[in-house]
């Protein structure tokens, strides 16, 4: 399925502000419109009865083709993995039940979600915007020099600090008055190379967000659990 349409989908169903902890992927929410396949079995595998009949459906997504949930979902949504973890002081561990690379690539996920449903200036406004200093670094990490340009370059509009504070940010953006949108958004020229740079060359962010999982964060397959947080 095409980004753009995916795009669509999730704008038509937006109506509210995303909330920072326990969101739902985006993505759920059009397999659910959809009645995609692979959200059917999703939802099997997590109400599986047996262990015997989750191995069972896991191999039967693993045989389905890449429509809507690549690696890195499929995987998240099996083992209920997401992007909380987040104050308006940054990332604390012990809010998280996942290691802090995974947490920063499930933060990276919602926080793209989110730029590509409004763009940058939704993201911002939105609470997701506090994850964007680990996006940056998510996104250098992982190989997407382009997306963590752009980002700084958009987030080096507040000043310095960042804003983790979402009502800090809003007060910043309530300051661009007008009714055209190049008047109330400084960040117009940043959405489109945003977009092209997340999707970008060898599979863009889905892509790198796989390779993530399996090479950093040591997840093999869709069976292998969450591991634990260090403790400290």
């Amino acid at each position: 399925m095409k980004r753009a349409f995916i795009l669509i989908l999730i704008a038509l169903m937006s109506g509210c502000e995303k909330k920072q902890e326990g969101p739902e992927d985006p993505l759920v929410s059009i397999g659910k419109l959809l009645g995609s396949e692979e959200h059917v079995l999703l939802g099997k595998i997590n109400s599986a009865a047996t262990p015997e009949e989750r191995e069972k459906l896991i191999a039967e997504l693993e045989a389905t083709p890449v429509k809507i949930y690549h690696f890195h979902s499929r995987w998240s949504l099996i083992h209920k993995v997401d992007s909380s973890g987040w104050t308006e002081t940054g990332f604390d561990p012990s809010l998280s039940e996942a290691p802090r690379d995974i947490a920063v690539m499930e933060a990276t996920a919602y926080g793209v979600a989110d730029i590509e449903n409004g763009g940058l200036h939704q993201f911002f406004g939105n609470s997701t915007g506090v994850f964007a200093p680990e996006m940056v670094e998510w996104f250098e990490r992982a190989g997407m020099p382009g997306p963590a340009s752009f980002l700084k370059q958009a987030m080096a509009k507040f000043g310095e600090p960042y804003p983790r504070s979402q009502a800090a940010r809003q007060r910043f953006l309530e300051g661009f008055k007008g009714e055209k949108r190049e008047e109330w958004d400084p960040f117009i020229d940043l959405d489109q190379p945003f977009y092209d740079g997340v999707d970008g060359s060898a599979g863009g962010f889905d892509a790198a967000a796989d390779r993530w999982l399996k090479e950093v964060c040591g997840i093999k397959d869709l069976r292998t659990p969450c591991p634990k947080p260090p403790v400290k």
